[in-house]
């Protein structure tokens, strides 16, 4: 997925999006007070013309990135020098002014840039109002090829419970995360505005958008409809009561899970106590999974006083049937996190803020929560036999198809239980992964560098590394792909002065480690690892 502008990937985050200024004001629907807005052209062409619109104009990610003229940063400064940079009147200058940096523009250069769509059916879908000679912006539409993603106006002061998101940073990380092999019947749970659902579509026959939000279900069928998307469909109804009686091969989930006492916004949390919607999240998406099926989405969970976190984490999976696998991120104390939280939706200078910052961290300390941790998990259904959980840290270093990266560890682990017997695993072939790398770092001394520290990484995908000593280093640089592990171990134990047996056992157990992290793959896979469990949904 290409990257697009800061300020849109991140605007449930950044002032740029929802602070106002005097000669800019940003506009916003008030939900609480006006009737449901439709956001649905009463001819159904308008959608087809509105495409055609969006391309003689250049709406894309390049077009507005070009139209700018450089990448604009996050800051009210740098709202107004896109607005400056789009002063041309052109079409594509008067689109991203209203709908993505959410300021008015002339009706006229409105009319022109539409054409021949007329203003009439843009005011009824909801997507624009009108104001004496100006066309203000009641949604934002942001370009993220290969579409176009409607939703709310993040105005921090004026949100409703109902209030729609845009495409965040959790969002852009879970698109980089998901599996993108060819799914039968895929489903977005709590999809809001629909994004991942869009981005799944690309490689699904068919796709379900639900979400118990009202507003969210008509912006992602207004998001299928512009988009072009006839294999996507949206349900209303809370977590997987839409769909009980289906089953899927893939499910892909932002729902809404803050720990929160109750914030009152649908997008935040999904009512339940603590953590335990993820629990009924992962629960009910186990039973909907058809086998070798896989699930992602991104949680929150609690670190609850004299309780192991990860003991209590894996627990959640403990009987469902999948194996699962976290990345952890980042763990913040009660205090960070609600300061994060409510700043979502309450500046520090609201009468609010106190008030509400008391009663989470009062629940907390009612709860005995210590910490709370955030981070992205993958489960795969594998029936009938024992399943595993585990948990790494979440890589730095990230780029590529992340996908087909979680696909390739579920795929190491299953390799490494066929040969559990180390007589097996001796006789395996093994060979480096073209994107393994090693940085050496040396130390001068007397006129000679001498290494003191080895670090294997992989250049691309999740980009774990890990501290290796020389033998470890010449183990991999020996894997040609026609050796087998017992005979490089041989090779190498020869020329050390450690004892044969001892090489053998610390390198059997550092070895498996390599290929569990994706460092060696195995030449050859057995039958029922090759053509089972880790066959594409």
């Amino acid at each position: 997925m290409q990257r697009f502008l800061q300020f849109a990937i991140r605007n449930s985050q950044f002032p740029l999006i929802y602070t106002p200024d005097p000669e800019f004001p940003i506009y916003h629907c008030e939900m609480s007070t006006k009737p449901q807005t439709s956001f649905a052209f009463e001819d159904p062409d308008d959608y087809g013309r509105l495409r055609d619109v969006f391309a003689r104009a250049d709406y894309s990610t390049s077009g507005v990135l070009k139209a700018i003229g450089k990448k604009v940063g996050t800051g009210q400064g740098d709202r107004q020098l896109m607005i400056r940079q789009c002063a041309n009147r052109s079409p594509i200058s008067t689109l991203i002014r209203l709908f993505v940096a959410s300021a008015p523009v002339d009706a006229q250069d409105f009319r022109e840039a539409i054409a021949p769509m007329n203003l009439e059916s843009w005011l009824k879908a909801g997507m624009v109002g009108h104001k004496e000679n100006q066309v203000l912006p009641l949604i934002k539409m942001i370009p993220l090829d290969p579409f176009v993603i409607a939703h709310d106006i993040f105005d921090s002061p004026n949100l409703s419970s109902d209030f729609v998101m845009g495409v965040g940073a959790s969002t852009e990380t879970l698109v980089k995360f998901m599996i993108n092999r060819r799914s039968r019947l895929a489903l977005d749970m709590g999809s809001g505005s629909g994004i991942l659902g869009l981005f799944k579509s690309l490689s699904a026959d068919r796709v379900i958008l639900s979400d118990r939000n009202s507003r969210a279900i008509r912006f992602a069928d207004f998001n299928i409809r512009i988009n072009n998307l006839p294999n996507v469909e949206c349900r209303e109804g809370d977590l997987f009561e839409p769909v009980k009686n289906l089953k899927f091969d893939y499910i892909v989930s932002n729902a809404p899970f803050v720990i929160t006492p109750s914030s009152g916004y649908l997008f935040l949390d999904g009512g339940s106590q603590g953590d335990q919607f993820i629990q009924r999240f992962i629960r009910g998406a186990a039973e909907l999974l058809n086998e070798g099926g896989y699930c992602q989405f991104l949680c929150n969970w609690a670190h609850f006083k004299n309780q192991n976190w990860v003991e209590r984490l894996g627990g959640w999976f403990q009987g469902i049937g999948c194996d699962a696998w976290a990345l952890h991120g980042e763990t913040l104390d009660p205090s960070a996190y609600t300061s994060t939280w409510i700043g979502h939706f309450e500046s520090k200078e609201s009468p609010n803020y106190g008030r509400l910052y008391n009663e989470w961290m009062d629940y907390y300390t009612r709860e005995q929560i210590e910490a709370m941790s955030m981070g992205y998990i993958t489960m795969r259904k594998s029936s009938g036999k024992q399943n595993w959980f585990h948990v790494d840290e979440d890589p730095f270093r990230k780029s590529g198809d992340l996908g087909e990266s979680i696909i390739r560890f579920f795929g190491a682990r299953d390799f490494l239980r066929t040969v559990e017997n180390n007589d097996a695993f001796l006789r395996v072939v093994l060979k480096p992964d073209p994107e393994l790398r090693l940085d050496v770092e040396c130390q001068q001394s007397d006129g000679i560098w001498s290494p003191v520290s080895r670090v294997l990484r992989l250049d691309t995908g999740l980009g774990f590394d890990a501290k290796s000593d020389g033998l470890g280093c010449d183990f991999i640089a020996r894997c040609d792909g026609t050796l087998s592990v017992g005979q490089v171990l041989q090779e190498l134990a020869a020329r050390s002065p450690i004892p044969q047996e001892q090489v053998v056992q610390a390198g059997l157990y550092v070895v498996r480690h390599f290929v569990e992290r994706g460092f060696l793959r195995p030449v050859e896979l057995p039958e029922k690892v090759s053509s089972g469990s880790v066959s594409q949904p």
